[in-house]
């Protein structure tokens, strides 16, 4: 776990001597391997110090936590941010993301709803969308949109 300290003391070293500072903190927990699984933004933990935990904690209106989760390959596959809503990427056999998924449930786009909103990437990993193409919103054939009729 690295605990990072978000406060400009300066020659004051102090956030209790005056002018008064105002001491952010934020944790982030790594894998065997180095990679970041999970981050949390204390904010100013109630004016008190920082105390370490070695394991993430449960996400609350004051711990706000971000959650990766990596893939058999490795890629980072799937985020869980603060309010609990998860983005899924997925990846083609290069490594290159060609969807994200933005309030991903179940993989399956919901009509009238917000959740599984999916965006397929372009070779410059920008999003195309339907409506930018000219297209139906529906993705076939490999990941190609269909041209409207």
């Amino acid at each position: 776990m690295t605990i990072t300290t978000d406060a400009t003391l300066g020659s004051l070293g102090n956030a209790t001597t005056q002018p008064l500072a105002r001491v952010s903190y934020q944790a982030a927990w790594y894998d065997g391997i180095g990679r970041p699984v999970a981050t949390a933004n204390y904010g100013t933990n109630g004016n008190q110090a920082l105390t370490p935990s070695v394991v993430v904690p449960t996400p609350s209106d004051t711990v706000l936590v971000t959650t990766t989760a990596y893939n058999q390959r490795g890629e980072a596959y799937q985020t869980t941010d603060p309010a609990g809503k998860t983005s899924h990427a997925e990846f083609d056999d290069a490594g290159r993301q060609i969807t994200q998924i933005q309030n991903y449930v179940d993989g399956v786009a919901n009509v009238g709803t917000q959740a599984d909103a999916d965006s397929r990437l372009s070779d410059d990993a920008q999003p195309l969308t339907a409506e930018k193409l000219g297209l139906e919103s529906t993705f076939r054939d490999r990941g190609r949109p269909r041209k409207r009729e």
